[in-house]
């Protein structure tokens, strides 16, 4: 059913939180696993050179590396994708990824906030929620028991 999963990620231990469920719809179907991670734009450009400044990426994506290879090493069919996009769309860039992808599900970890402070301070997740016709698997900080 799920032969092609996107887990969005941010590198965040709540993020980490929402893997184990990604990997296991896809071990489940034998299908595809997408690492999703938006990188951040937060500048028009740097300066005299017409490139965009995004921010820095130098842990975390050692880290989306390291998670991908130990996903490989589990038998796990799965890539890292690294699009840029402006910090106030990531998950409008999401969402168009796994439409353009065309994913079956979209996995992602949540910060645990209130519903009222998620209203007033927002979230990826819950944007999410609202913007996409693909299924999300939203997973609160400590996983799913």
């Amino acid at each position: 059913m799920y032969k092609k999963v996107i887990w969005a990620t941010d590198g965040s231990a709540p993020a980490d939180a929402a893997m184990p469920e990604a990997k296991a719809l896809v071990q489940s179907s034998g299908g595809e696993l997408i690492v999703l991670h938006a990188v951040q734009v937060i500048g028009p450009h740097e300066e005299g050179t017409g490139q965009a400044m995004l921010q820095t990426e130098g842990k975390t994506h050692e880290k989306l590396v390291n998670q991908v290879r130990e996903l490989a090493d589990a038998g796990i069919s799965v890539t890292l994708e690294t699009p840029a996009c402006p910090i106030e769309h990531v998950a409008k860039a999401i969402a168009e990824f796994a439409a353009e992808k065309q994913a079956d599900a979209i996995v992602i970890g949540t910060r645990g906030q209130t519903v009222l402070r998620g209203l007033l301070v927002g979230s990826v997740a819950m944007r999410l929620l609202h913007i996409t016709h693909i299924p999300v698997l939203v997973v609160p900080p400590g996983g799913v028991e």
